[in-house]
């Protein structure tokens, strides 16, 4: 037996299946999409943001996973193996919309910073969060193809960037980390 590309869809489903677990996180997409806009986005998730004013005041907490590459572990002695391990390499960014200007002005200059402080926080609890929901070795028991399928701790390889454009949500600025996800996988005999 050998990849074909549903087991990559099913892993990437899997992953996106843990990181929807975090409640910080309102929208996962197991598979890149690139969005025009912020309405294009809420539009695309039936989110209850339908109006203008609720697309302008709502918040964009989301994650996208992308697959990325695959590789044997331990190379040299894989390829003599009946069962090698394959390491599956998937990136997961996650990015949280922060507003630093105030959409109502009616409010408190207080609840305002406040709201502001409260974006960058729920980013940090996200990315930990998702790092906590990956911690170790989990197995992925919706990969049924496989004698052993496995997550591993995530790694995050760069900084978290703060005030930059959505990777995936043309024109919304915000916090964005991206994450290394990886599922083990005993080939099958």
């Amino acid at each position: 037996m050998s990849f074909t590309s549903q087991n990559l869809l099913d892993m990437a489903e899997a992953l996106a299946t843990g990181v929807d677990n975090v409640s910080t996180i309102d929208h996962v997409m197991p598979s890149p999409i690139l969005f025009t806009s912020k309405a294009d986005f809420f539009a695309t998730v039936n989110d209850d943001n339908d109006t203008k004013a609720e697309i302008e005041t709502g918040l964009v907490r989301a994650a996208e996973i992308r697959y990325l590459n695959f590789e044997l572990l331990d190379e040299e002695d894989a390829r003599e193996l009946e069962a090698p391990i394959v390491a599956v390499n998937f990136e997961c960014t996650v990015f949280h919309e922060r507003k630093l200007e105030r959409l109502d002005e009616t409010a408190p200059l207080d609840d305002f910073d406040k709201k502001v402080r409260k974006s960058n926080q729920e980013h940090i609890t996200a990315v930990m969060g998702i790092v906590g929901e990956f911690q170790g070795s989990n197995p992925v028991p919706a990969l049924t193809d496989f004698p052993e399928a496995y997550t591993v701790t995530p790694v995050q390889d760069e900084g978290t960037e703060m005030n930059v454009e959505c990777d995936f949500i043309q024109g919304v600025i915000g916090d964005q980390t991206k994450l290394g996800l990886q599922i083990r996988v005993q080939m099958p005999c």
